[in-house]
């Protein structure tokens, strides 16, 4: 950390050598399970992500997701969703990416749901349906990544009693959405917290901070097994 801060601030790579060098060191706080540390951390490369947007003027704010991520393992479920508002509004002007925004959305969503804004999550996920139903129409996006919105959508209206709404989302899948051959759905929140545990709460460092792994549903709460 010390090499990274000592590069010159007008260095055009100082912000990306400083989040790099924060990352690592988030990263090993949260592997010895110092996580307050490594949170604290996390709102550091937020500050210089929110620093480099504003010199760069491109709008891309680095850090959000792994500081949204660190609020939703403590519990912190409505400043996470307010962090992951402000992803989701970003996203929105840059379009899909392959399912980057789809992922967003899903974090929001489940954010959202552990706050207890149960009509927003609802709101949020309904959006990120007919997102994901006019990407469908354009041959675009991952079909597992389309499925799971679609069940963890009629999920959410059954759990808020709206049996009818959660029947229609499911027929209107154009097919069979409850039973799809190793696809195991979790909670969204709950998934999010053990998956950081187990993997000392990495993150995607600068360099491949647009790289998502095309299949949303393994990140969200679902597994989709090798045959």
């Amino acid at each position: 950390m010390a090499a990274a801060r000592a590069l010159d601030p007008a260095h055009p790579k100082y912000a990306e050598v400083v989040y790099d060098a924060l990352d690592g060191c988030q990263r090993a706080l949260y592997t010895l399970g110092r996580r307050d540390e490594g949170l604290a951390v996390r709102a550091e490369m937020l500050a210089v992500g929110r620093t480099r947007a504003e010199s760069s003027g491109d709008g891309e704010v680095w850090g959000l997701s792994p500081w949204a991520i660190g609020l939703l393992e403590e519990g912190r479920y409505a400043e996470a969703a307010d962090v992951l508002s402000e992803s989701v509004a970003r996203g929105r002007r840059r379009g899909p990416r392959e399912g980057e925004l789809a992922w967003t959305f899903l974090q929001w969503t489940a954010a959202l749901d552990g706050a207890g804004r149960t009509d927003e999550a609802l709101t949020a996920m309904a959006e990120l349906a007919a997102m994901e139903a006019a990407e469908a129409e354009n041959g675009g996006g991952p079909r597992a990544c389309r499925l799971y919105v679609l069940i963890r959508y009629a999920q959410m209206l059954d759990d808020g009693l709206r049996h009818a709404d959660a029947t229609a989302v499911r027929s209107g899948g154009g097919e069979k959405v409850e039973r799809i051959p190793g696809l195991v759905l979790g909670r969204p929140v709950l998934h999010v917290r053990r998956r950081q545990r187990a993997t000392g709460g990495r993150t995607t460092p600068p360099a491949r901070r647009h790289r998502r792994p095309p299949l949303v549903a393994r990140r969200q709460g679902a597994v989709l097994r090798d045959p």
